[in-house]
Parts: C-alpha cells; structure tokens; sequence
C-alpha cells in the first residue's frame, strides 16, 4: 500500500530556535527513496508560501497544504483555497487596525503587510527566516483573497481587540513571536487541509496516510 506522508515545518524539519536551519542529508535521501517506491510527502503547515524558507521550497515537495490548510496544491495546481468573505476580513481589519500592529494577510502565493518597517519584523524575521522580498505592502486589502492573517502586536494589553473575535467564526493563535498571533477562520485546519489532498489523489488507489508535527 502506498504511503502519504505529511509534514509540520516549524519543530518538525527544521527548528530556528534550535538553530536547524535545513534538513539532513538523511532525511533528503530517505524522502528521495521514499518516491522512487510509489509514496508521496507533502508540507503541512501554518505557514503561507511567501513565508516558507527556502529550504522546504527545494524539496519539491508533491503538494502544499498552507495557512493552516485554508490553501492548498499540488503540482502548482490550487486545490483549495478558503478565504475571508469581505465582510469578516473588514471586521478584522477595523479591530486591528487602531492598535497599529504588523499585519501580514497571506493570500495563496503572495503575502502583504500593512506597512513597510523592518525593523518591526525583526524578531518575527528571527523567528520565522521569512524573505523580505517576499513581503509587498498592500494599499487596498479588499479585494485580497485572505486566508490567514498574522498580527504583532506591540503592547500585550492590545490583544483585547481580538476579544469577539470567536463570536465571528475566527480561531486565534498564539506564535512562538512574542505578541504575534495567527488569525484563521474556524474551519479552516491542517486536518481539512491534509483531507483536501487526499481527496484530490486517484480513488482508485489505496494510501495509508501519515502526520508528523510537534
């Protein structure tokens, strides 16, 4: 039987706090392997493709599930793509907006922020080794197809702006950043992400799927 295997980044390949900054060889040989007998592997994580490190980007991994499941492909195709209706993305943005926080909106392959001011990325950046070039400010975010939000805060009190958050149908999450938090729609999770994949694969044939996270 032919195995899927799927991937958490952040703790599992690679761990910046630790400082394991790439794979090991041993790993890169056995997924090689792995795919040369009929099974597959696949990213599964929090993170948007804009904010994937470069070292997960070159494992040509067979599929993508991003932003916590809400975006998801294979072989560059889009099999999901769950985003904030305009009206819950407006609540979200009038909530944030007064506390001027760092707001990353990550939409499919592009990732905006509310404004340009590195040094207000640099702990995220430390945290994360998200590309600055991958980064563009938006000037208009209504007409963006959100499927997860990223905010820093910059005083632990202003997480209040996110109180009825949970009354809107949107799950909040805690970062390893300090004052960060994700933004997601309830719903929208690795699980459904992983489902989507499966999914999308040929019926006819059987997989044993498998989950490694932290």
């Amino acid at each position: 039987m032919r195995k899927l295997l799927f991937f958490d980044v952040d703790g599992t390949l690679l761990d910046h706090g630790r400082g394991i900054y790439d794979l090991s060889p041993e790993l890169k040989d056995t997924l090689r392997r792995l795919r040369t007998q009929g099974d597959r592997y696949f990213i599964s994580t929090g993170r948007s493709y804009g904010a994937l490190p470069q070292e997960i980007k070159n494992l040509q991994a067979d599929g993508l599930a991003l932003s916590a499941g809400a975006f998801v492909t294979m072989g560059g195709e889009v099999v999901r793509n769950i985003h904030f209706d305009p009206s819950a993305l407006q609540f979200v943005m009038d909530q944030l907006l007064p506390f001027d926080p760092l707001i990353l909106l990550e939409c499919g392959f592009e990732l905006y922020a509310n404004k340009w001011a590195p040094e207000e990325y640099a702990e995220l950046m430390e945290v994360f080794k998200i590309d600055l070039a991958n980064i563009q400010v938006f000037q208009d975010y209504h007409d963006l197809k959100v499927n997860k939000l990223s905010v820093t805060l910059k005083r632990a009190e202003d997480i209040q702006c996110m109180a009825d958050f949970g009354d809107m149908g949107i799950t909040v999450l805690p970062q390893p950043a300090p004052l960060s938090y994700d933004i997601t729609l309830t719903g929208a999770t690795k699980q459904d992400g992983l489902k989507a994949i499966v999914d999308h694969l040929d019926q006819g044939l059987a997989y044993r799927t498998y989950a490694f996270g932290d």
